[in-house]
């Protein structure tokens, strides 16, 4: 896993605790207790039965090499066929707000776009790239940045994932494509691949798939534009949700709320995460956000709160936001809000 200062691979995002669960399920299967497969996790057993529960990338993959580790040689190999198992049990319910926003799209074009845009509402590791143009169409599955040891199991659960739920979204539709791997022979995968390209390959250069561009506009049986619109945005909605709990933003933020009277500094949070200003400071680019974004954004969210729930004067307010003059934080909350604080009350 990376350090503070490295940039995180594109999987290094918060995610539901159904990948976790499922894999954890597959280690159960080969005898395997849920202690097992979350050792040096941090989570609990009764974390895979929360269905609310965020569950950091870098756990899902200690899962999984625990789960490698604990299963016998000749079961296990090189980790496609375990990996394959585990993506055979997604379904739509899986996929949660994701797997409906996709379900309700006018075609699949359309869905695999809303799906390559919403990765971070999924458990995905592998990268989906879209390249259109002429009569075809190439779905590349990229797995570039995903630790070796580990690969043959998160690319065979995440394709096998993505044919059950493309066959679900397709309701069985099949085109004339082919699908180019780079994992040696996976039969569950060539089964579940068999209902939507006619040729599957194994032991290619790449994880890729073919098919003609016609296929993609095909309207999906259940296509409900509206549906499809309202379900994207609450992905987005999801996406941030976990974002705000997990991460460098989510300890930043937490930092920031234990004492709103005496915020600590970028230095000090800095401090307290053991790495520079300026590493704390290119983590938060990474994750799109800045120190100053997340301060102003736990004040505005504490302002609002205790100017809606409480009997406190605008005066109390900024001071218990550590705001030493009542003009500044007036100033700050009428460029949140577009409005002073008075007024909102």
């Amino acid at each position: 896993m990376p350090g503070m200062g490295a940039p995180s691979p594109w999987w290094d995002f918060p995610r539901g605790v159904a990948g976790a669960r499922i894999i954890a399920g597959v280690g159960a299967e080969h005898g395997l207790t849920a202690g097992r497969c979350l050792r040096g996790t941090g989570l609990t057993p009764g974390d895979l039965d929360d269905a609310d529960a965020v569950v950091d990338a870098g756990d899902e993959i200690r899962i999984v090499r625990n789960v490698l580790a604990g299963v016998p040689t000749e079961v296990r190999g090189d980790g496609s066929w375990l990996g394959a198992a585990a993506g055979a049990r997604y379904t739509l319910g899986q996929a949660g707000v994701l797997g409906f926003a996709l379900i309700a799209s006018p075609t699949l074009g359309d869905a695999m776009r809303i799906g390559m845009r919403h990765l971070g509402a999924s458990n995905a590791f592998v990268r989906v790239g879209l390249n259109a143009g002429g009569a075809e169409v190439r779905v590349t599955f990229d797995d570039s940045d995903i630790d070796e040891d580990v690969r043959p199991f998160l690319v065979a659960r995440d394709l096998m994932a993505i044919l059950q739920v493309l066959t679900h979204v397709t309701a069985g539709s099949t085109s004339h494509g082919r699908l180019e791997l780079r994992l040696p022979r996976v039969p569950a995968i060539e089964t579940a691949a068999a209902g939507l390209v006619d040729r599957i390959e194994f032991g290619r250069p790449r994880n890729v798939t073919v098919l003609p561009a016609e296929f993609l506009a095909r309207p999906l049986p259940q296509a409900d534009a509206r549906t499809a619109e309202v379900c994207a945005r609450h992905c987005s909605d999801l996406v941030e949700q976990r974002r705000l709990r997990r991460g460098t933003s989510g300890a930043v933020r937490a930092a920031l709320l234990r004492d709103p009277a005496r915020p600590p500094s970028m230095r000090g949070v800095a401090g307290e995460l053991g790495v520079s200003e300026r590493t704390l400071r290119s983590r938060l680019e990474f994750e799109r956000t800045s120190f100053r974004v997340i301060r102003d954004e736990v004040r505005e969210a504490l302002a609002l709160d205790m100017l809606g729930t409480s009997a406190l004067s605008v005066e109390e307010v900024a001071r218990r936001l550590g705001y030493a003059e009542t003009a500044s934080f007036t100033r700050a909350f009428t460029r949140w809000r577009g409005a002073p604080p008075s007024r909102h009350r």
